[in-house]
């Protein structure tokens, strides 16, 4: 049977995954790609760009793409993206020199950034209310489950060749072939309805507030992908698949988290839940500075991953129930931006804590900061109990 909303959820959903794996999911080959461009200048440096270089220029692009998503419709740019992101994605595949994968990178974070706008600004527009809290519950969990999927196949990939995890950005083709057809350019409500809201309307400093919390969160969350394959390639008995597989258990339960998030929603305030996220994501980061073994670690992600996964839900949908509706697009484009700033920046800001500490002592660093980030938010939560009791 035929069902456009079915299959018009399910491209959101894909499309929605692919911006999530595009850096990580050639984690797993990081330290055999620093052993093959060794002879490389800064090949350290280098190689952990491969996966934050997207960030970079996403974090310019978003701005942009969030314009061009509000003046020039969602369809268009999603399509373009999708083309772009193969092209990009897969460069690394064919291509031999450490300078030219970086380029491909840069051209992979262009396409993210009108993938990851669009899509979340489509959401905006399609749902409302209880749907849109459930469609973003389960976009985190195709999230999640994505990273376990792909970053667990990009490991088995990697033991053969390093370049093999590459390949993986060919599944944008069957996205567009989707995109294509069960996508519509949604109607923007006018300012006159009743579910509009006004553009003088919305909390300038909530928005801005939100946009250094994202960024700090990626900041601290980006250190698994980019840090963890270095510290498990120091431990007895590890190769990619393991190293994929450490890192993919903690997206598979950061999905099975995002999958009760709207009954978490019910219950609790969006500065509660980013309080127990950064919790749980500081519990397990403390864990993993003190771990001698991967089995350990593998422990050490379940707990830092159903933090992980509280936080994209969180974001999306505080931002979407603040921004008006003509301006859905450019602040959904901030966000990304923030977001990916955090991504590009976090090995720059956590590569002198590995230089002094070593990798260990860098996670427990960033667990005290965490740590940090729970209190405020506890307090932030308390403050606006009192309030609503008066």
């Amino acid at each position: 049977m035929f069902n456009r909303s079915f299959w018009r959820k399910l491209t959101l959903l894909l499309s929605s995954m692919m911006t999530m794996m595009a850096g990580a999911v050639v984690a797993p080959a990081l330290p055999q790609m620093n052993r093959v461009f060794v002879e490389v200048p800064m090949a350290d440096v280098l190689t952990r760009l491969i996966i934050t270089l997207p960030a970079l220029f996403i974090a310019f692009i978003s701005p942009l793409a969030g314009y061009i998503t509000d003046t020039f419709g969602r369809k268009k740019l999603l399509l373009f993206s999708l083309v772009i992101y193969f092209v990009g994605g897969t460069s690394g595949y064919y291509l031999d020199s450490l300078y030219l994968i970086l380029v491909g990178r840069a051209v992979l974070g262009i396409a993210v950034a009108g993938i990851m706008t669009t899509v979340t600004t489509l959401i905006g527009d399609y749902y409302q209310g209880e749907e849109r809290n459930a469609f973003m519950g389960m976009q985190g969990a195709f999230m999640g489950l994505g990273g376990v999927f792909f970053i667990f196949f990009s490991g088995i990939l990697a033991d053969i060749n390093w370049q093999l995890p590459f390949t993986i950005y060919g599944f944008s083709v069957p996205v567009f072939v989707m995109a294509l057809v069960f996508i519509l350019e949604p109607r923007i409500t006018s300012a006159g309805s009743q579910h509009a809201v006004s553009v003088t309307e919305y909390d300038k400093k909530t928005v801005f507030a939100l946009y250094v919390i994202v960024f700090l969160a990626i900041v601290c969350f980006y250190m698994v992908p980019v840090q963890l394959p270095f510290l498990l390639s120091t431990m007895e008995g590890v190769n990619n698949t393991i190293t994929g597989m450490t890192i993919s258990i903690s997206t598979l339960f950061g999905a099975i988290i995002s999958m009760m998030y709207r009954r978490i929603k019910r219950r609790f305030s969006f500065k509660t839940i980013y309080m127990f996220a950064f919790l749980l994501m500081g519990i397990g980061f403390f864990a993993i500075s003190y771990a001698q073994d991967y089995k350990f670690v593998m422990l050490s992600m379940i707990i830092s991953g159903l933090g992980t996964g509280l936080l994209m839900p969180t974001g999306n949908l505080w931002l979407m129930k603040l921004a008006p509706e003509s301006l859905r697009g450019r602040l959904i484009g901030r966000l990304s931006t923030s977001m990916f700033i955090g991504m590009f920046v976090s090995p720059l800001l956590v590569q002198p804590l590995v230089d002094r500490f070593e990798i260990g002592g860098a996670f427990f660093v960033g667990s005290i900061f965490l740590f940090l980030l729970t209190l405020v938010f506890f307090f932030w939560s308390l403050k606006e109990s009192f309030q609503n009791d008066r």
